[in-house]
């Protein structure tokens, strides 16, 4: 006993010293009785003494505040195992020597002495038999932590790759299929509704989901909100599967606080016989270029990789490679195209539009963009159109009297960088331009990625006297939120709206009255309005009478390689008054 409790993790408890003081006491009377009794003498003084300490430290012991501790307080102190088996074996030891020193008294003496012998050494081997036990259920809890997710149980990526080693992913005899999936919007979801919401939404989904591939596969979380499906189902059958998934992600999740509906989106990737050298890495990253292209063609959908987009892929990859040097290379250049008065059709505006020069050609935008916003290349990219954008304005300022604005559009990955307001300010600076010499486009995707920073963002450079444009209004879902919400001056109405406004058709009536209506709800919040793709003499006109101020299309000019001579001398001060 005094062993255990000398190498018990709670040694210091006040509580423990006073049980290991009690040990030492009631083996001290042991022995002064012992002693006495073998010499006829003594008249127990001594050893009553000792006992009623003993027992006196036992009492204050289990009265000590810290006696409610043990077991349950979990000490930083090392284990030290070697220690203790060397004192429990020689405690053992002791134990079944001492009594050999003397022979027994008889059969009765000799029973006992076995009998206490062999329950020793039995309760010495199931200590040791539970301590075994304990540390491989903690290994085999270990274990189960460090592969499985502790929010859903699901088995999670490090049990992925382990279990498709294993296996042997992309052997001949055994094709695997890899469904990777993300849930539409979630974001938007656990913004809303907090953290606790989206985590139980994360539960219910992964139970859902089980239930729909049941033995068919393994169902894993990858992290997020992000899951794979793997199976060595036929491409039929997991496309069947995908297509389940699908439906029973159709229908609502009901939560304890809100009822939520929710599609995700699905990528496959497969493993065949011609693929032998296939890891999973290959395929995770096969799917998830699938799943990227099923969002495209909307949510809730599926995607198989192939041939077209591996080679997208290559491209992406190439088109990524080549963009960390364009800026370097100087690849990059701006384009503009003017922003007119309506009325007067003299220039108040240019919008800079941004083209690369790779390999012999001039690429537009809708070529690398979404390359670029997929990396933080995009943030280099901006900060140079900015600057860019300002130091050539402010030339055409210093060569003419006309003082028109530029207008740079902006993406998500910018309004996500706290230190873009000190890029926007710094360009304005070194150029000499005031802050209403820029304007700047964003999108409402933009807006959604991370509303929070992106609010602070537009209040500060909103303060500066920036310009904030809303582009592409009214085809986004959260529109007439965002006009109340974000600093936006000047609403540019989309061209699909504006198309059809020149033509005799019963889409022109239905166009022409939403394009009076956002003019009007505009004008009422003291915001400028701006018609964008304004192509045709008809257009201009009924763009005229809706009261658009500004408009821009090729009617009024192509995107050129530098700024047009402007016509209009209007001060930008008054733009969006």
């Amino acid at each position: 006993m005094i062993a255990h409790v000398a190498f018990t993790a709670a040694r210091g408890n006040r509580a423990f010293v006073l049980i290991g003081s009690a040990t030492i006491l009631l083996l001290a009377s042991d022995v002064i009785y012992a002693s006495d009794a073998i010499r006829a003498s003594g008249d127990g003084r001594y050893f009553m003494v000792a006992a009623t300490l003993s027992y006196g430290c036992f009492g204050a012991a289990a009265l000590n505040p810290g006696m409610a501790k043990i077991g349950s307080v979990e000490s930083s102190a090392p284990d030290r195992p070697h220690p203790r088996f060397v004192v429990v074996a020689v405690a053992c030891v002791l134990a079944s020597a001492i009594p050999a020193t003397r022979p027994p008294f008889g059969v009765a003496d000799q029973v006992v002495r076995a009998v206490i012998l062999v329950t020793l050494i039995a309760g010495v081997l199931w200590r040791s038999e539970r301590a075994v036990r304990t540390i491989a259920h903690k290994e085999s809890d270990a274990r189960h932590r460090a592969t499985h997710d502790e929010l859903t149980g699901l088995s999670n990526r490090a049990w992925l790759y382990a279990s498709q080693r294993r296996r042997g992913l992309g052997a001949p005899a055994r094709p695997t299929s890899l469904l990777f999936m993300d849930l539409d919007n979630f974001k938007l979801v656990n913004d809303s509704y907090g953290h606790r919401t989206g985590d139980e939404l994360i539960v219910a989904a992964a139970e859902r989901l089980e239930d729909v591939v049941g033995d068919t596969g393994n169902v894993h979380r990858h992290g997020g909100d992000e899951f794979v499906v793997t199976t060595h189902a036929d491409r039929l059958a997991t496309i069947a599967l995908a297509e389940q998934i699908l439906a029973a992600f159709s229908k609502p999740f009901e939560l304890s606080q809100v009822r939520v509906t929710l599609s995700t989106s699905i990528g496959i990737s497969q493993s065949s016989p011609d693929r032998e050298t296939a890891d999973l890495d290959d395929l995770i990253r096969e799917a998830d270029s699938a799943m990227y292209h099923a969002k495209s063609k909307g949510a809730g959908s599926y995607a198989i990789f192939d041939d077209q987009l591996r080679e997208r892929a290559m491209q992406k990859l190439q088109v990524t490679s080549a963009l960390r040097d364009a800026l370097n290379n100087r690849e990059f250049e701006l384009h503009y195209q003017p922003i007119v008065d309506a009325t007067t059709e003299r220039t108040a505006t240019y919008e800079a539009l941004l083209r690369w020069r790779h390999k012999g050609m001039l690429r537009t935008p809708g070529y690398f963009i979404e390359v670029a916003e997929s990396s933080d290349i995009i943030i280099d990219i901006g900060a140079w159109a900015i600057n860019s954008a300002c130091q050539q304005l402010a030339q055409f300022w210093q060569e003419t009297a006309d003082r028109p604005a530029v207008s740079v559009n902006l993406s998500a990955r910018q309004l996500r960088d706290e230190s873009f307001v000190d890029v926007v300010a710094a360009a304005l600076a070194q150029n000499q331009l005031p802050p209403s010499a820029l304007w700047l486009e964003l999108t409402e995707t933009a807006l959604i990625d991370d509303h929070d920073v992106a609010l602070t963002i537009l209040n500060r450079l909103s303060s500066m006297g920036v310009t904030i444009c809303l582009d592409d209004f009214g085809i986004g879902y959260s529109a007439l939120s965002n006009l109340n919400k974000y600093p936006i001056d000047i609403v540019k109405i989309d061209k699909s709206f504006i198309a059809t406004l020149g033509s005799d058709s019963a889409q022109n009536a239905k166009d022409r009255v939403l394009v009076n209506s956002i003019e009007a709800m505009s004008n009422a919040l003291g915001l400028v309005t701006v018609a964008e793709g304004v192509e045709s003499t008809d257009q201009r006109q009924q763009v005229r009478n809706i009261g658009c101020r500004y408009a821009q299309g090729w009617l009024y000019g192509l995107p050129q390689p530098r700024f047009a001579p402007a016509t209009t001398t209007e001060p930008i001060d008054d733009l969006t008054h």
